[in-house]
This record gives structure tokens, sequence and C-alpha cells, in this order.
């Protein structure tokens, strides 16, 4: 429970001893807890306070790149972020004062919108994805300014992998993540140039979407999971619209798909190409993104990991000869998980796999489902 006379005095202090009042709580996350604050000179503001405070480090990584992309592209629907408060000092809970943005989360998208709702929230959304794709970090920034989507594949596998071949990972098969592994060069041929790192928002469900009662997109909320990646890694449907195996949205039926808002959606964009050099490479990179979606989200997102695996990960041959290839190649870029036990099970495996001849790029396009026996085991 967080003490709201404490949150006063302290969001008063971070604006200069303003008196304030909270109007009301607007709503609630995993880890937060959002206060609307009304100061004396009118400004309302968001106290977004933490509740878990293990997560303050995630907050602040958010704060930065908001604050970052706020810098870059000023008129961008993100609520601007005015004060922190570590909490130290204090009842020990972290606290963001920030931008209050107007209206209500949309939650919900369906085919029960009206025709005009609908096509007013999808002409913003792309004007705001369209604002958000175009910036391109600079090259004096901290971070590494550019890199090739197969560069930003590997490392964005590892981490999973570098789990479940280490026996701590809480779910996951590190064959599977072998075979998956292999398959980077099909998902980057063609678009596999090094490319300017852009910002993505990282949790595209429709709650993280403020609309008004027209549904005219107010901003942009939650931006806990943000990345930064190369163009072909960010440019992606937001989930409430991309039909993502795995992936369930709250509202929409089973058999309910949204093709046609995808379509409207990408054409929305590809119209602003005549003030906007970006336009049409982030269109055509939208129009072909759900496959790419898929394979990223199937690293981390368990549901959509196991739909993943199900249909591309089946322990053919060809399949566990790519693991095996994988499986070197990942040793010899870091071997400090070379002399683990787990390690040699799985390398004792894939080597008793026969050779059928030269193997090609592994196409999950191209692979029958075969069954799927269990290989060396681990916790999950």
């Amino acid at each position: 429970m967080v003490d709201k006379n404490a949150l006063l005095a302290r969001a008063s202090r971070l604006r200069g001893l303003q008196a304030c009042h909270v109007a009301h709580e607007s709503a609630s996350g995993y880890s937060h807890r959002i206060h609307a604050i009304h100061f004396e000179d009118g400004i309302v503001l968001a106290a977004r306070v933490t509740l878990d405070k293990d997560t303050w480090n995630l907050d602040l990584r958010s704060i930065a790149t908001m604050r970052r992309l706020k810098q870059l592209c000023p008129t961008i629907k993100i609520p601007s972020v005015y004060a922190t408060d570590d909490g130290k000092r204090e009842d020990g809970v972290p606290l963001v004062l920030m931008e209050w943005v107007e209206g209500r989360p949309l939650k919900v998208w369906n085919s029960s919108l009206p025709l005009q709702c609908s096509t007013n929230f999808l002409n913003d959304l792309a004007q705001f994805l369209l604002n958000l794709w175009s910036v391109t970090l600079p090259a004096d920034d901290d971070l590494t300014s550019s890199m090739k989507y197969s560069t930003w594949l590997e490392g964005d596998i590892c981490r999973p992998l570098r789990r479940t071949l280490s026996g701590n990972a809480r779910w996951g098969d590190p064959i599977d993540y072998l075979i998956m592994r292999s398959m980077i060069p099909h998902y980057a041929s063609g678009i596999d140039t090094v490319q300017e790192l852009r910002i993505a928002h990282g949790d595209t469900n429709a709650s993280n979407y403020m609309v008004d009662e027209d549904l005219h997109l107010t901003g942009v909320v939650d931006w806990d999971w943000a990345y930064y990646a190369p163009l072909a890694g960010v440019v992606q449907y937001p989930w409430f619209l991309a039909d993502i195996p795995g992936w369930h949205n709250d509202g929409v039926g089973d058999d309910e798909t949204f093709e046609s808002d995808r379509f409207f959606l990408e054409q929305a964009i590809r119209r602003q190409a005549p003030s906007n050099t970006f336009a049409l490479q982030i269109a055509d990179l939208l129009r072909t993104s759900k496959e790419r979606h898929f394979f990223q989200s199937a690293f981390h997102i368990v549901a959509v990991h196991k739909e993943f695996v199900s249909r591309y990960c089946a322990r053919s041959p060809a399949n566990l000869i790519a693991a095996r290839n994988s499986l070197k190649e990942f040793l010899q870029s870091d071997d400090s998980l070379a002399q683990l036990p787990q390690v040699h099970r799985i390398q004792e495996y894939l080597s008793s796999v026969e050779e059928s001849g030269p193997q090609p790029c592994n196409d999950p396009t191209n692979l029958a489902i075969e069954d799927r026996s269990f290989i060396p085991s681990q916790d999950k």
C-alpha cells in the first residue's frame, strides 16, 4: 500500500514545493501503480510508483529511452518524464513524475469497433509508428549506432540459449534454440545490410495505447520493455493486429484475424512517403514482418515459443545437423559453457546424427513436422 500523504510530499518537492493532491488512481501494472497528481498551477502529472524495488533498474532504462526519444522527436506521442526519485531518502519506494496522458487504454481491438473509430486509430497509429521508426540514434551516442540484422538476432537469442545450455532456464530446450539459431540466415536474407539502430516499444498490447472517445491516439505508455535494434528488428505490427500464433488478445474470437487492418496500416504509412524518406522502406518491412515477428518473439515468450517449435523445430536429420553446426559456432564465439556436462551430452547426441550430403540454409518454411523425441534432459 502506498502512503498517499508521503507520495504528495515527495511530488511537491520534485516541483518546487507546489501544493498538490491525488485526483484518482488511474491504472496499475504488475510492478507499478499510476496516480494522477494535480498541482496548484493547474498542471496534472502522472506519478508512477514502483511496487517492486527490484524492477527500478528496468524503470531507469525505460526512462532513459523515453527521454532520448522525446529529445530526438519532440512531437512524438509519448509522455515526457519530468523527475525521478529512487526513494532511498524517504519510504524506499521509487517514484517517477511524467506527463499525464489523457484518454483511456484501448484495451480491446476487434471487428465490433465502429468503422470511423478504427479508421481514426489506424491513421494515428501509422503516424506514430512512422515517427518512432524514423528516429535514428546519433553517431556519438553511448550505444552502438548500427549493426546487421543477423548480428542483432544472434545477440538476442544468445541469452535464452545460454540459459538453456547451462540448465538455468525456467522453460525451453537447448536443441530447439540451436535449431532456431541456425535459421537466422533465412530470416535475415535480403535485408541483412548494416542498419542504423532504431527504438521499439517492446510491449505493444492494446492496453498501452491511450485513446479518446473517437479512438484518436493520445499517447503510448509503459516503455519498460523498449529495446534498440536494426530497422528490420523493430518494424512489426502491434500485438493486437499481428495474428502471431501463440499470442491471444483480450476480446478477440478464435477465428477473428486482422489482415485488412494490417493492410490499411501499411498503406497509411506508405502514403506518408512524400514527407518522410523512410516511409516506403518502413512500409515494405512492415508488409513482410509477420514471420520475423513470430521468430523473434519465439526467443522470449513461452506460448509463442511453443507454437514456433511445434511448427519448425522437428527433430529431423537436417534440423539436428543444423543444430550441431550452430552449437559449434556458438561455442567458438563463447567457450565459457564448453565444459558443462549438459553441453557434452548435447554434443554427443548431435554427433551421432549422420550427414546426408551438403545442408542448405535452414529454411523453416520447407521443414516437415516430425516426431520430436525428448533429447538430453534439463530442469525447466
